[in-house]
C-alpha cells in the first residue's frame, strides 16, 4: 500500500501494490494500470483504470481483481469496472482478503470488517487501545486463515508496531524483536505494507530501505529479509514465489 501522499512527494515511485493472481501476480502502478505478470514477473497482459482518481492498493477477492480507492472498492471483471462505494467518513488506505474474511484500515486508523455484502463493521483502534500502547498511525493490514494483522507506527516517536487478533474486536501487541548470530535488534524500519505467506505461515511486513519482516507464529522467531534496495510498498506470495515493489520490481 502507497498513500496518496506518498505518490505526490515521491513521483519516482512505479510500483504501488502487489497482488497474488492465478499462477502470477497482479501489481498495481502510480499511472493507474493494472500489470499482470507471471511468478517469475514477466508481463502478461495490463488494464488501464477508468479513474483518474488516485488508487491505493490491489487485492483479488475470490479471484477478481479489487482495486481500492480511498472512498470505494472496484472490482474488475472482464474488462468493467463494478464499485463498492464506502460510507461516508470511511477513506480507505489498506485493503486485504482470503477466504470469507476481508479487512480494512484507514486514514484515521479505524480497522474495517467487511461481512459477505460487504457491510463494513468499523472497530476504533485508538479509542479502544491508545491507553495501553500509546496512539498509532495504522498503515497496512493482512488476513490468514485465522488471524488478522496490522501494523503500523507509533504517534509519538514513529517506533514500528504491528497488533494481531482472532476475530478482530481483541488485539495483541506483537513484539518486533529478531536475533542475528546470537545479538538481539529491533526492527527501526517503518512497515508500508503487509501480506501472508501460506507457504511460510506468517505475517510478512514490508518496510523502508528494502526490508522484509517475518512474523511467524512463534513470536519469539521473527526474521528480517533483505531486497536490493529501496522501501517496499507491496509484497505479495504464491506458492514459494513472492513479488516485492516500490521504485520497481525487488
Amino acid at each position: 500500500m502507497l498513500s496518496l501522499a506518498g505518490i505526490l512527494s515521491r513521483p519516482e515511485i512505479h510500483y504501488m501494490d502487489a497482488a497474488a493472481y492465478l499462477d502470477g501476480f497482479v501489481l498495481l502502478t502510480s499511472d493507474r494500470k493494472l500489470e499482470y505478470v507471471s511468478a517469475e514477473a514477466d508481463s502478461l497482459s495490463e488494464y488501464r483504470l477508468e479513474s483518474s482518481d488516485m488508487p491505493v492498493c490491489v487485492d483479488v477477492i475470490d479471484g477478481v481483481t479489487a482495486v481500492s480507492y480511498r472512498d470505494r472498492i472496484v472490482a474488475v471483471v472482464d474488462g468493467q469496472e463494478l464499485t463498492v462505494p464506502m460510507e461516508d467518513g470511511l477513506s480507505l488506505v489498506d485493503v486485504d482478503a482470503r477466504g470469507e474474511s476481508c479487512y480494512a484500515i484507514t486514514e484515521k486508523s479505524q480497522i474495517i470488517r467487511f461481512d459477505m455484502n460487504f457491510t463494513p463493521f468499523v472497530f476504533d483502534f485508538n479509542a479502544e487501545y491508545s491507553d495501553y500502547y500509546g496512539e498509532v498511525r495504522l498503515t497496512a493490514v493482512a488476513v490468514s486463515d485465522d488471524a488478522v494483522c496490522v501494523c503500523g507506527v507509533l504517534v509519538s516517536d514513529g517506533t514500528p508496531v504491528a497488533f494481531v487478533s482472532t476475530h478482530g474486536n481483541v488485539w495483541s501487541r506483537r513484539e518486533l524483536e529478531y536475533s542475528i548470530n546470537g545479538s538481539s535488534y529491533v526492527l527501526e524500519n517503518e512497515p508500508l505494507c503487509a501480506t501472508y505467506s501460506a507457504s511460510r505461515d506468517a505475517f510478512v511486513l514490508g518496510c523502508r530501505e528494502g526490508i522484509l519482516f517475518v512474523l511467524p507464529k512463534c513470536s519469539h522467531c521473527n526474521y528480517p529479509e533483505f531486497t536490493r534496495s529501496g522501501d517496499v510498498y507491496g509484497v505479495a506470495f504464491n506458492g514459494d514465489s513472492y513479488i516485492a515493489v516500490g521504485e520497481k520490481i525487488y
